[in-house]
């Protein structure tokens, strides 16, 4: 049995009766969106623009939505449709504009008179903004935190700080303490600094990352995460007497584990990934093998996750052990979640360092 917490979001099946007023409300947004994905990519445009055009029942102003209807009207030959959707996409805020002009979607209607005012529309709005340009803030950022069960302040208590997925929240993360029976621990989850909209969502969903492509802006921004992962172990030390601290993530939060964890090791005494990728992918070999402490590392991850292969689990295994760490491989018979008997086996695993440390001190 798994917990099933995604990256992009919460999946819980809930089994209520709708009163017959109420009932578009029960209207499965995400499947639906799913579903029209599956006809776009298999070129069935007709009826990738009916899912599409459902989804804008309930949701009139969503972007992304809005501009692949615009897409699939231009794939079957209607400009005029297209340009109206695409408008309204402008409208409704799209932000993302140079990519809107580079799109090779809207090449064989270039000489439509429709098509080409939305773009002229488009490069006028893109010339009134100027530049993007990024620079570092301080801002204070809402995190969540619990105490142990039966809590005395004269004592010192291990410390787990989750790192939520992609799309996450501090809130929805909460829920593993429990799960995973952490009740002599203080249990926090800090909440990603970028927020971003998903089609699935209504509640906030967060990035750790700044999402660029923009290879120099990644490699700027993406050292603020780890400085934020600090900061917030830092301000709970203040507050509380913390004995251990140790980090689980999952999918980006497991990325962000990874490259917390391994770089300042001094101040990690563990690291837990679930359905994260290979952290040569985040970091240099020569960040892994120079770590001032090979702090030992578990790895959940499902056999048949959708988004993160298997492989890159176990090829993370194959990496860290040959640099000198400890790595506990565990896989499950599942996807890309937080799988609740692993869950547990993390908690166990935890307990097994914190009574070999007292053993080294004894």
């Amino acid at each position: 049995m798994g917990i099933i917490i995604n990256a992009s979001y919460d999946a819980i099946g809930q089994d209520v009766t709708v009163s017959k007023e109420l009932l578009f409300l029960s209207k499965n947004i995400s499947q639906t969106n799913f579903e029209a994905k599956i006809e776009f990519e298999k070129k069935k445009y007709k009826e990738a623009a009916k899912k599409y055009l459902e989804i804008l029942h309930h949701k009139p102003n969503d972007i992304t939505t809005l501009y692949n209807l615009a897409r699939c009207y231009a794939y079957l030959r209607k400009p005029i449709q297209a340009a109206e959707a695409l408008q309204f996409a402008l409208d409704a805020g799209l932000n993302d504009i140079q990519t809107l002009l580079s799109d090779s979607t809207w090449i064989p209607h270039k000489n439509n008179e429709k098509i080409r005012q939305v773009l002229n529309n488009a490069q006028k709005i893109q010339k009134e903004r100027g530049e993007s340009f990024f620079v570092e803030c301080k801002v204070a950022i809402k995190c969540r935190v619990r105490q142990p069960n039966n809590y005395d302040s004269t004592k010192a208590y291990p410390l787990i700080v989750i790192l939520h997925g992609n799309g996450g929240n501090a809130e929805s993360y909460m829920a593993v303490r429990d799960i995973m029976d952490a009740s002599n621990f203080f249990f926090a989850a800090p909440q990603g600094p970028y927020q971003r909209k998903l089609l699935e969502l209504n509640s906030p969903a967060y990035s750790w990352f700044l999402l660029t492509n923009d290879k120099k802006l990644w490699e700027k921004a993406d050292p603020f995460a780890i400085e934020y992962i600090i900061s917030v172990i830092d301000d709970i030390k203040t507050q509380y007497k913390i004995s251990e601290v140790y980090l689980i993530g999952h999918s980006q939060g497991g990325a962000l584990a990874y490259m917390t964890g391994i770089k300042t090791s001094n101040l990690i005494n563990g690291i837990i990934c679930f359905g994260a990728r290979n952290p040569i992918e985040m970091l240099s070999a020569a960040e892994i093998y120079n770590a001032e402490l090979k702090i030992p590392i578990f790895i959940g991850h499902g056999t048949i996750d959708p988004q993160v292969n298997i492989n890159e689990a176990k090829e993370a295994q194959r990496i860290l052990t040959k640099y000198g760490y400890n790595v506990t491989l565990k896989s499950f018979n599942g996807g890309h979640w937080l799988d609740t008997s692993t869950l547990i086996e993390a908690k166990k695993w935890i307990e097994g360092i914190k009574s070999k440390s007292k053993k080294e001190k004894s």
